[in-house]
């Protein structure tokens, strides 16, 4: 381009630039209350649930370290409008300025990112790797019940292909080929019984007609047998009072 006069307007040329030192800081400080509380959490999900079955994520951080759970509530938070903002700041530099950010600030970037991801990793995708990496828990019997009541077919499948019994029976004692047919997930229900899932031993089953026709007959309850007269439809038994007499009284003479 030229200017009037016929003067070539000088080129701006693009330089960097380090974050502004409030924003650096705003983000360290961030960091530093958001990864404890993130690295607990991977803790829940992985160790905690491999020892202990499923868990309540955040519940025993709460009872027991009430601050440190509202600094990590309150740190995450902040970490992601850190996050938000450099993203707007890095376009308003590109657009009106075209100067660049330094590697300095771009390595901030990717430390913060790469801790808010972790948030974000589902709980089922956690009892996945767990289970790659150190097999069954000892609780898997729980996780596997949920894993089919969420329709996490992959689990389900991760957790049968690694030798997980599929009639083994959770806390509520019911078995994972139950709780299938409780939810209503036939497709599940029927992977269950191509690995040996038996139908008796899930009640619920009953509800889907192709199930219950393979299922035993039900025994109808036997009633007892006392003797006493009862009446159809209730179990009030009728009874008569024992006479009642008084043998402490003088008889009267003839």
């Amino acid at each position: 381009m030229y200017r009037m006069g016929g003067e070539p307007k000088p080129e701006v040329p693009n330089t960097t630039q380090p974050l502004s030192v409030p924003l650096q800081m705003w983000g360290w400080l961030a960091l530093a209350g958001a990864l404890p509380f993130v690295f607990r959490l991977v803790y829940e999900q992985t160790v905690l649930t491999w020892d202990d079955g499923l868990q309540a994520l955040g519940w025993t951080l709460n009872h027991t370290y009430g601050g440190l759970f509202v600094l990590g509530v309150l740190a995450s938070i902040f970490l992601n409008i850190w996050l938000v903002a450099f993203l707007v700041v890095w376009v308003c530099r590109r657009l009106r300025r075209k100067t660049f950010f330094s590697f300095g600030a771009w390595l901030q970037f990717g430390l913060l990112s790469c801790s808010a991801i972790l948030f974000y990793i589902p709980y089922d995708v956690w009892q996945f790797a767990t289970l790659e990496i150190a097999g069954p828990g000892h609780n898997v019997a729980g996780q596997l019940t949920a894993a089919v009541a969420e329709n996490h077919g992959y689990l389900v499948k991760a957790f049968i292909r690694s030798g997980v019994p599929t009639d083994t029976l959770d806390s509520n004692h019911r078995t994972a080929l139950d709780k299938a047919c409780l939810v209503g997930n036939v497709e599940l229900a029927r992977y269950l019984i191509s690995h040996k899932a038996q139908l008796d031993l899930a009640p619920n089953c009953r509800k889907v007609a192709d199930f219950a026709r393979k299922m035993k007959p039900l025994v109808p309850a036997v009633e007892e047998q006392s003797g006493r007269p009862h009446l159809a439809g209730t179990t009030v038994d009728v009874t008569a009072p024992a006479p009642q007499a008084d043998y402490n009284r003088v008889k009267a003479k003839p």
